[in-house]
């Protein structure tokens, strides 16, 4: 498995319960 393939399968399965909360961090932080 590439690096690649590892992150995609992890984002997938983490953004479920955390892209909510990431999207406020990302908000407050301003990206």
């Amino acid at each position: 498995m590439s690096n690649a393939e590892i992150f995609e399968q992890t984002s997938t399965d983490f953004s479920e319960e955390s892209s909510e909360r990431l999207n406020r961090l990302i908000l407050i932080d301003g990206f």
